[in-house]
C-alpha cells in the first residue's frame, strides 16, 4: 500500500541530502515530484524492491588514461592510481597521477607473462599472471619484487577484504587466500538467480562486498562475500560515448574505489579514460524515479532516470492546488540514464512549487 510523506513550509528550504532517493509510480502521461523548492515540500511513494536490483550510473568526473595500457588490476590508494597491465611484452605494474594519466612510476614483466589482476594489502603489492601459474609481491614504495607464489588455476582479478586476498580466475569461483603462506583458505561461487556467474575478471571489495568486472559484458556484478549470492547488477551500457575515440577500444575491466571518500572509479581495456561515476538504483521497465534533489546555489536541480523514448521537463506554480504549471525549459528526450535537470535562476522564489513532467512515447 502506498503512502505519502511531506513537510509544511514555514521558512526558506534547507538543501536536503544529495543522495536522498525520491521514488516514484509511473503514470500515463505525466509523474510528479511535488516540491517547495524553498519552503521543504517532498512527497514520497515507495516502490517495491527488485530480487536483483540493478544500478545506473551518473559520470561524476572524466580522467585521462594511457590507451595503450590492457587494463588488468586496478586499485585507488592514497591519492595515486595502481594498475596492472596485460598482453605478452607488454605487461607492466604502474603507479599513475589521476588527473593527468601520467606514469609515475612502472616495472615491466617479463615478456612471456601475461600479467593481470593486483591488489594492495599493508605494504605489498600483489600481481597476478594469467596462464603461468605465477604471482609476484612487490615492495608498495620502491616496486621492488620481494616473492613469487604459485597457484594452480588461472589467473584474473584479485582484491581483498582486509583480511584475505581474493581472486578471480575466470569461472564463477572466487578463492579467498592468506596474504601471508598465500594458500587458499576458502572459495565460493558466484551465482543468481538464473544460475552461476561465470567469467569474472576485475575486482574490488566495497562495503563488504564484492565488486566483479564480468568479462566481454559493460556489467559490474555485486557478490555476497560469504555465500556468493548476487547482490546487483551495475549496468554501464555507454558509458565510452562520452569520449573521442582515436582506436578501437576492448572491454571494460577496472574497478577502483576510494574507501575515505567513497568515490568510484572505472576503466576498460585500452579506454583513453578513467571515470568516476555515482550509482543510482534503475528502475524497472514500469518504474521511474527520482535520485535527488537539492538546491545548487539559486537554482533547484532534479537528478533522475530518464528512460529511452520518454520525454521530460520542469514545471512551476505557485499555486499548485488551483493547477497554473508554467513550462520552465525545452523538452529532453530520454536515453536509459542518469540526467539532471535544473531550474532557472528566474524561476525561483518564494512559494514556488516546481514538479518533473514526462510524456510516454506515443
Amino acid at each position: 500500500m502506498s503512502s505519502i510523506s511531506g513537510f509544511k513550509c514555514g521558512h526558506r528550504i534547507r538543501p536536503q541530502p544529495s543522495r536522498k532517493a525520491v521514488p516514484f509510480r509511473n503514470r500515463p502521461i505525466v509523474i510528479i515530484l511535488a516540491v517547495l523548492a524553498t519552503c521543504g515540500h517532498l512527497f514520497e511513494i515507495p516502490l517495491a524492491a527488485s530480487p536483483v536490483p540493478k544500478y545506473t550510473y551518473r559520470i561524476v568526473e572524466t580522467f585521462h588514461h594511457d590507451s595503450d595500457a590492457f587494463t588488468q588490476g586496478f586499485v585507488f590508494h592514497n591519492g595515486f592510481f595502481y594498475e596492472g597491465t596485460g598482453r605478452y611484452g607488454e605487461s607492466t605494474l604502474r603507479r599513475v597521477e589521476p588527473t593527468t594519466g601520467k606514469v609515475l612510476q612502472s616495472v615491466s614483466l617479463a615478456d612471456d607473462l601475461f600479467g593481470e589482476g593486483i591488489a594492495i594489502f599493508k605494504d605489498k603489492i600483489y600481481q597476478l599472471t594469467w596462464r603461468s601459474h605465477v604471482g609476484f609481491v612487490y615492495d608498495l614504495k620502491t616496486f621492488e619484487r620481494i616473492r613469487t607464489f604459485h597457484y594452480p588455476t588461472e589467473g584474473w582479478g584479485l582484491t581483498h577484504d582486509g583480511t584475505d586476498l581474493i581472486m578471480s580466475d575466470g569461472t564463477a569461483g572466487l578463492f579467498f587466500l592468506d596474504p601471508e603462506t598465500l594458500e587458499e583458505k576458502r572459495r565460493i561461487r558466484a551465482h543468481g538467480p538464473s544460475g552461476t556467474i561465470n567469467q569474472l575478471n576485475e575486482l574490488e571489495w566495497i562495503q563488504g562486498e564484492i565488486f566483479a568486472n564480468v568479462w566481454q559484458t559493460d556489467q559490474i556484478v555485486r557478490i555476497n562475500p560469504e555465500t556468493g549470492e548476487l547482490t546487483g547488477r551495475i549496468l554501464l551500457d555507454g558509458l565510452l560515448d562520452s569520449v573521442k575515440l582515436n582506436e578501437p577500444a576492448d572491454v571494460l575491466n577496472g574497478i577502483a574505489y576510494a574507501p575515505d571518500s567513497g568515490r568510484l572509479f572505472v576503466t576498460g581495456k585500452w579506454w583513453p579514460a578513467v571515470f568516476e561515476i555515482e550509482l543510482f538504483p534503475k528502475p524497472s521497465d514500469d518504474q521511474a524515479r527520482i535520485l535527488t534533489w537539492q538546491l545548487q546555489g539559486d537554482r533547484f536541480a532534479i537528478t533522475f532516470y530518464a528512460k529511452d523514448g520518454f520525454t521530460y521537463w520542469l514545471q512551476a506554480s505557485s499555486t499548485p492546488w488551483k493547477g497554473g504549471w508554467k513550462d520552465l525549459q525545452a523538452r529532453l528526450a530520454g536515453n536509459d540514464h542518469v540526467t539532471t535537470l535544473t531550474v532557472p535562476p528566474t524561476s525561483t522564489g518564494h512559494n514556488y512549487f516546481f514538479r518533473l513532467a514526462k510524456r510516454p512515447p506515443r
